[in-house]
């Protein structure tokens, strides 16, 4: 039989109301199987982060108005980034817990910025703006910290492990590096506001997070698990390959993911995504799995291997 060619939005309804459709489902090309699941897992992504951005909005702009007051907007020009309040001026600002924001036109300027002393080990990060480059410190244990190098789009340009008086040393050598101070007047510099970049900032971040969240528990389920499973697991005259199980488990994560996602979207207490997806998953794996091999061992002819293939 040719693969079987159910939409995303079938499957999915399918998969939610209950066993009746898997059957259909194990007839699907592995490839059509793998996009359905990469699109669920975009949808929730998306769907998580517009819900987190909207239900820290206030958040974001309390802290996006502190930034204003003291850096105002943000002025990029072609090659270079800076404040539109007094850019000639040395500054810090701290998000307790969060992050340090140090401002300086220059090295030499940072060398002498107020409250640059070693971060604790526990301490916040460190953000330095200078308007041609940016560099972050964080505390990596042993007196030694993670410094990262980027250039003003962001890209990185060095990373690397030191100690304090080696990134002490580092920004002595880069003083009179630093080139003549950008006019926030120049022709072409466009104007950006806190609160917009904030809350950009903060959903690209939660974005890939809950990306990376549930690609991992998708990978451990579906290849530890159902490997497992497949290899170890149930009675000798168990019916279904490794590839039925593996499209049983794809789709029955199906529904899975979203209830999933609401646990670490709207700080729900008890369960962690990770957990909240494992055992919901696995729950219904092993549901759709008896059913199918419970049906094809008593007759059930819409269930044989035959005609799912």
């Amino acid at each position: 039989m040719p693969p079987e060619k159910t939409s995303f939005a079938a499957a999915f309804a399918g998969a939610c109301r209950g066993r009746a459709i898997f059957p259909r489902l194990l007839r699907q090309s592995m490839w059509r199987a793998f996009a359905h699941l990469l699109l669920m897992v975009l949808l929730c992504s998306v769907a998580g982060t517009i819900v987190r951005c909207w239900d820290t909005r206030s958040e974001i702009r309390r802290q996006a108005d502190r930034f204003s007051r003291t850096f105002g907007e943000i002025v990029i020009g072609d090659q270079w980034v800076i404040p539109a309040v007094d850019p000639a001026a040395t500054r810090m600002l701290l998000y307790p817990e969060l992050i340090r924001i140090f401002y300086s036109p220059s090295c030499r300027e940072l060398q002498a910025a107020p409250g640059l002393t070693a971060p604790g080990e526990s301490g916040e990060p460190y953000f330095f703006w200078l308007p041609r480059q940016i560099m972050m410190l964080q505390p990596a244990g042993n007196d030694k910290f993670l410094f990262t190098e980027f250039s003003h789009t962001g890209s990185v340009t060095d990373c690397r492990t030191l100690s304090w008086e080696e990134f002490r040393a580092r920004l002595a050598a880069q003083a009179d590096n630093s080139g003549p101070l950008p006019d926030p007047a120049a022709a072409g510099a466009v104007r950006v506001n806190a609160g917009q970049m904030m809350t950009w900032m903060m959903g690209g971040v939660f974005f890939g997070w809950l990306t990376l969240e549930q690609c991992t528990s998708l990978l451990m389920f579906l290849v530890f698990f159902i490997g497992l499973f497949s290899l170890l697991g149930g009675p000798s005259n168990r019916t279904m390959t490794y590839r039925e199980n593996l499209l049983t488990g794809i789709y029955a994560s199906l529904p899975v993911l979203p209830v999933a996602c609401c646990f670490p979207v709207f700080d729900l207490p008890l369960l962690p995504f990770s957990t909240a997806y494992l055992f919901g998953t696995m729950g219904y794996f092993l549901f759709i799995v008896n059913y199918i091999e419970f049906s094809r061992r008593n007759g059930g002819n819409n269930l044989s291997p035959q005609n799912e293939r």
